[in-house]
């Protein structure tokens, strides 16, 4: 990469010195308007201009990158962020996975003798009503209309 810069610094160069050196001649700039004029060389009048619009051509192309490099900057912080949360949940996970294998290796640590032995069949079955633990409709009715009922009306 450096010897690509001085391959097109140095012909540059060369080439800016011999423009110098053939336009020698003065010439005047004036302004029609105001009652002003100026005599300088041609060479530095043209350099002068070149310099004047690179400056220009710079600074516009650098007001117009702030919006990238704003979308940009958001970008990096929002990436920044993400992975800060990625790695909180990593943590949470392998702390969910050592729980979950801490159990499992106690539930089979556990002698058989320390578990309850299972009794008949009717003393597990719930003792007391049935219920129904269906949602009651938001308007108090059974949806046709007739509006909320008693016990008796329901069964």
């Amino acid at each position: 990469m450096r010897l690509f810069h001085w391959l097109v610094l140095v012909p540059f160069a060369m080439l800016v010195v011999s423009f110098a050196v053939s336009n020698l001649d003065t010439v005047t700039i004036e302004l029609q308007p105001l009652p002003f004029s100026l005599q300088t060389p041609l060479y530095l009048l043209v350099l002068l201009v070149g310099l004047l619009s690179f400056f220009i051509g710079s600074a516009v192309m650098w007001a117009a990158s702030l919006g990238a490099r704003r979308r940009a900057r958001r970008s990096e912080e929002q990436l920044a962020r993400l992975e800060r949360e990625m790695a909180d949940m990593r943590r949470q996970l392998d702390a969910a996975r050592a729980e979950v294998e801490k159990a499992a290796a106690e539930r089979t640590a556990a002698p058989r003798s320390a578990l309850p032995k299972p009794g008949p069949v009717a003393e597990r079955a719930p003792s007391g009503p049935v219920l129904d633990h269906r949602p009651e409709p938001a308007n108090g009715a059974d949806g046709d209309g007739a509006g909320p009922r008693t016990g008796a009306q329901r069964a």
